[in-house]
């Protein structure tokens, strides 16, 4: 009888490796894009779902195959943003946002001090200290704002 199990077990198991730790090692290295990719997947599998709407209805929609949107649904394709904007279309819904800040321009060429501070202004109008300007330059574009201002 454990002959018998053991020849069954046998038969079913491969001699080829499974490649499983290369798999566990490229899901480990790409754990962020794949993160976010599994985030719209969600996002959109509700959107279907409550627009009552098909796989293949949205392949149509966006001039794919079902078998591309079965696939980004599961959450592990790298969408391009090509991609995105035709889903965001098609289902009404925003899958990503860009953060803007506002940046103040200063252009003077008679400065009184030898320098000059500004400041970048988020939409919601706060700000922070970003540089300052020397009175000999004639132009200067601030740089972005800190991540998380508000």
């Amino acid at each position: 009888m454990g002959d018998e199990i053991r020849n069954k077990l046998k038969s079913l198991s491969s001699n080829r490796p499974s490649g499983w730790e290369e798999k566990a090692e490229w899901r480990q290295a790409n754990r962020a894009w794949l993160g976010k990719s599994a985030e719209i997947a969600l996002k959109i599998l509700r959107e279907l779902r409550a627009k009552s709407v098909t796989q293949k209805e949205l392949a149509d929609k966006i001039n794919v195959s079902a078998q591309y949107v079965n696939k980004l649904l599961k959450g592990q394709e790298n969408l391009s943003l090509e991609t995105i904007c035709k889903l965001e279309v098609a289902l009404g819904i925003t899958l990503i946002t860009i953060p803007v800040s506002y940046a103040c321009m200063v252009i003077d060429t008679n400065l009184t001090s030898e320098t000059m501070s500004f400041k970048t202004f988020t939409p919601s109008g706060a700000y922070k200290h970003v540089s300052e300007i020397n009175k000999n330059e004639s132009w200067l574009v601030a740089a972005e704002t800190e991540q998380g201002a508000a």
